[in-house]
């Protein structure tokens, strides 16, 4: 076995459920690392059915033409009204801590 990138241990303890195959687990040494760190708790955010109808009242009622007079060119039309919809995503959504 040859790699130039990762070290790589070969593990042959593991028994494959397929007898006829010769299984080779190759685990990265930054697995180790991995368990050193322990879990890390990251933020997500989740969809769901009141959260898309809290969205979809709140684009209901945008008067839509203050992006298109604010903005200068086509570009600038579309960035803004692409960011005024994401915030309001934002806003709109639960957010939950998850460990990884």
């Amino acid at each position: 076995l040859f790699t130039t990138s990762v070290p790589v241990t070969i593990n042959k303890s593991n028994p494959t459920q397929f007898p006829d195959h010769k299984s080779i687990l190759l685990l990265t040494s930054n697995k180790q690392q991995l368990e050193r760190l322990g879990p890390v708790k990251k933020t997500v955010q989740c969809w769901s059915e009141a959260s898309e109808d809290i969205l979809r009242d709140c684009l209901e009622y945008v008067d839509w033409s203050i992006f298109k007079a604010a903005a200068a060119n086509l570009d600038e039309y579309a960035t803004t009204v692409t960011d005024f919809i994401s915030k309001c995503a934002e806003d709109c959504m639960s957010k939950k801590v998850v460990r990884t």
